[in-house]
Parts: C-alpha cells; structure tokens; sequence
C-alpha cells in the first residue's frame, strides 16, 4: 500500500467530506488525516526527526489538536510516500491588494489606482512568491514527498454585498487583466517551487468560475441552495470540491493503482 498523509488547515474539511469517495476509489492508498485551525497551521512543521508537529502554544490548542484529530498531537510521517498539504495562500491578498491599488501601463485602464510599469508589477509578484514558496518549503523541510496545494479562492458570491464581502474578489471579478494576473501569479508559484525539492499542484481550473474565484457550487453549504447562507462562508468548500481536487493529485502526482507492486506468491 501507498500510504499518503493529508495535512491542511481547515480547508482539508473539503477532502475529508469526500472521504469516503475516496477510499472507495483507491483502497490501495493508506491515507491519514491530519488537521488544523489555521493559525496553528501557519506555525507547523517538520522537524529533524520526520515528526510533523503543530506549533501548539497552551493547552487549548493542544486540546484543539487532539480533539480534531481523534487524540493524536503529532504526525510521524516515516514511512509516508505522500505528503498533501493544502492551506497556503502564497500571498493572494497582497497580490489582489497590489491590483487593486495600481494600473498597469501599456494594460487596458481601471483609472482606480496609482501608475506602474509592467516589470514593476511582475517584479512585486516573483518577489512575493519567492518569499512565500520559501516560508512554506522550511515549514515542510523541503522534503521531496511534499505537494502543497493552495487553499480554495473565495467564491464568486465573495464579490456579492453581504457580511463576508471581500473587496479583493470584488474588484479582481470586474478587473479586465484579472487573466493575465491569474497566469502571472500561479505561474510565478510554480516556478518558485520548481527550484525546491516540493511540487506544487495549483486548484483545478476547471472548478473556477473566473480567475481567482471558484463556481458558487463548490461552497460548503451550496446544497442548500439558500443564497444568503451560502454568503455566510465564501472560502470553504464542499466534498465535489474535495473530490476534484483529490482526482487532480492522483493523476498528477499519484501512482495509479496498475502501478503498484506485484508481489507473487512462493
């Protein structure tokens, strides 16, 4: 069996929901789960020993832990093929911040922000980037089992008036370059993690609605169908969404289950 640990913030609630999809799908994976609140996560990682431990500062968040994870307080990840690690950001707010406040020369005009040549612009996002993907490779030793995921973009209904109303995703859905800056900032990840030893697999394009937003049905609550509750928690998202991802890992990055090892009797 392969076995292959999922670690994330609250974000990972979205694969656990398709849980059992999943091992239905491939029972030669061994997988385990491993979650956290996310300031918690921000302050995780792996140490010498191979030992993911959380950055657990008092006993609540140490009871926190347990709690989420059926009593365990750390993850041992010998023997682990896999390691999925989804809720990084790598920078987005800043990056929708950045667009919001300027206008690219030579791109087609907003007239909502301060001037700025083009090279400027890239320059801030690589360098952002860089210093985001280096954060997170420490965090996870640079261990070459690592794929890291990004958490979810906000969801379209982000952009909508309401108690979760996010500027960024407001101005980014109406922003006529907001494709050029999407290839922009995904590409300048990849690059970023294609010097370090970790692989980065970016959300499925195929569940966005737009650059930087993700399709309504995607929401936690979209079964509902109740457009205010769904207004309620813009960023999580539900088992489909959980699933595509997952779907997406194990083409990418998985061995299919052909590929496994043969072992014959004797």
């Amino acid at each position: 069996m392969t076995r292959v640990a999922f670690i994330g913030s609250s974000h990972l609630v979205a694969i656990r929901a398709a849980e059992a999809e999943i091992r239905a799908a491939r029972p030669d994976l061994d997988i385990t789960f491993f979650a956290l609140t996310g300031g918690l996560f921000f302050r995780s990682r792996i140490g010498p020993d191979g030992i993911f431990r959380p950055g657990i500062s008092n006993k609540a968040e140490a009871r926190r832990v347990q709690r989420l994870n059926g009593g365990k307080s750390e993850l041992d990840l010998a023997g682990v093929t896999y390691i999925w690690v989804i809720g990084h950001r790598f920078g987005l707010r800043h990056v929708l911040d950045l667009l919001r406040r300027h206008d690219v020369l030579g791109w087609r005009k907003t007239k909502t922000g301060n001037p700025v040549s083009e090279s400027f612009f890239r320059a801030a996002i690589n360098d952002l980037a860089a210093r985001q993907v280096a954060a997170a490779a420490d965090l996870y030793a640079h261990d070459p089992r690592v794929v890291f995921s990004p958490a979810p973009y906000p969801a379209t209904l982000a952009a909508a008036r309401g108690p979760r109303h996010e500027a960024g995703s407001a101005n980014v859905q109406r922003h006529p370059e907001a494709a050029r800056v999407f290839r922009m900032f995904e590409s300048a990840i990849a690059e970023r993690f294609a010097e370090t030893p970790c692989k980065f697999m970016p959300q499925p394009h195929n569940t966005l609605d737009s650059p930087f937003a993700t399709k309504n049905d995607y929401l936690a609550s979209a079964e509902s169908g109740d457009i205010d509750k769904m207004k309620e928690d813009v960023r999580h998202m539900n088992a489909a969404f959980g699933l595509a991802m997952f779907s997406n890992l194990a083409e990418l990055h998985l061995p299919a289950p052909s590929d496994m090892p043969k072992f014959e009797a004797s």
